[in-house]
């Protein structure tokens, strides 16, 4: 009766296997990994782009000055909405 089944249903016990592993174990595009004072970054495993994890944003900002200057700018204006103080050191 199982060998029966087995050969009856292999395409899509195999096409079963296939979806399960890709949901379960292929790996995400992006490797994770801790900086200096747990900093936290991503790498594209395909691009190879680093973004950095902004908390107080709660958004992935890309490693260049630009991107950096306009989360800055961001975080200030949180900053003044909340109450807290504005890091003036540049």
């Amino acid at each position: 009766m199982l060998e029966n089944f087995l050969k009856n249903n292999w395409r899509s016990l195999l096409l079963l296997a296939t979806i399960l592993f890709a949901w379960f174990v292929w790996p995400t595009p992006y490797y994770y990994y801790k900086g200096k004072d747990n900093a936290l970054f991503r790498q594209n495993r395909f691009t190879g782009t680093a973004e950095s994890y902004w908390g107080g944003l709660g958004k992935w900002k890309r490693n260049d000055w630009d991107s950096f200057h306009k989360a800055k700018q961001e975080d200030d204006e949180l900053k003044k909405q909340t109450g807290e103080p504005v890091d003036t050191k540049k």
